[in-house]
């Protein structure tokens, strides 16, 4: 493999096929241990470079700096064939004149119903219908309105179909929540206890959303009880990959550049709890001149 991999490489991974790609796209076939490598011309990616991936059902969606291309990954019964990816290429190209609303990149996307939920790092939230040729609208922020969204460089989408809710993650602003049944966001910051507002990665699991931050992990009941993850529970890591909270059945797995931790967030709920006494020495009352 002649492509180099660094920390800015993104992964996906969909039926066997592991895509990742940086300057250029790489395809490595798992079922038959094959590597199709470089596979783009420069028009392929809108003379642009790959900043990031996004599977969502068979379709690849591609950013690029220059807008976005998709391609359908073709089912493959033997061998992955690349021309029946590029067959299926689909280009928005972002232009400041003709296509201002297609996104030059996407941080995420979520498919939610019919619609293309995308976040970016510079523009924010934009909702499309269907492809990013039906622009809907976006949630700029403006002062004292609860349904625009005060931040514009999001970092990660997830939503929770059973809430209705879609969770939001910030460089610098939190993390963010957007119900769908009445467009109204909130909020939770440093201040309700998130070890910072650079939050990059989360996970869903049993009503429980794990956060992963600048500083470490936190988790949020679904009463928004804020918990810290971090060194006293054997958390280790330095620096923590792009998408670094996976689900393994009783455990989390935590990925980064320096280690990989298991967490078993029952053993963590546990430990935590402290049992204390409460001991009154002494009662001091104060009638209405402030005398005994």
């Amino acid at each position: 493999l002649q492509s180099e991999i660094n920390t800015q490489t993104q992964f996906e991974f969909f039926n066997g096929l592991l895509f990742f790609g940086d300057k250029n796209l790489t395809v490595f076939d798992s079922n038959n241990y094959l590597f199709y490598e470089n596979i783009f011309s420069s028009e392929d990616i809108l003379e642009g470079q790959i900043d990031n991936l996004k599977i969502i059902d068979s379709k690849l969606y591609i950013s690029t700096g220059n807008g976005i291309v998709t391609y359908s990954i073709p089912k493959t019964d033997n061998r992955f064939k690349i021309n029946s990816l590029m067959d299926t290429q689909t280009k928005y190209k972002y232009n400041p004149l003709l296509s201002s609303e297609v996104p030059k990149s996407f941080s995420d996307i979520q498919h939610i119903d019919d619609y293309l939920w995308v976040g970016s790092k510079t523009e924010g939230l934009k909702v499309f219908k269907s492809d990013f040729n039906s622009y809907i609208k976006d949630f700029k922020y403006e002062i004292n309105n609860k349904r625009s969204l005060a931040t514009s460089h999001i970092t990660n989408l997830l939503y929770d179909q059973s809430s209705k809710l879609l969770y939001i993650a910030s460089k610098g602003d939190g993390l963010f929540k957007l119900d769908l049944n009445d467009s109204i966001f909130s909020n939770l910051t440093v201040k309700d206890g998130l070890l910072s507002n650079n939050v990059f990665d989360f996970m869903l699991k049993d009503k429980t959303i794990w956060v992963q931050t600048g500083n470490g992990v936190n988790s949020i009941n679904e009463n928004n009880d804020v918990r810290n993850i971090n060194s006293d529970d054997g958390i280790n890591i330095g620096l923590f990959h792009n998408e670094s909270i996976h689900d393994l059945g009783e455990n989390i797995l935590l990925s980064g550049f320096d280690d990989f931790q298991l967490l078993n967030p029952s053993k963590i709920y546990s430990s935590q709890k402290e049992n204390f006494d409460l001991n009154i020495l002494n009662v001091v009352g104060y009638d209405n001149e402030n005398s005994f």
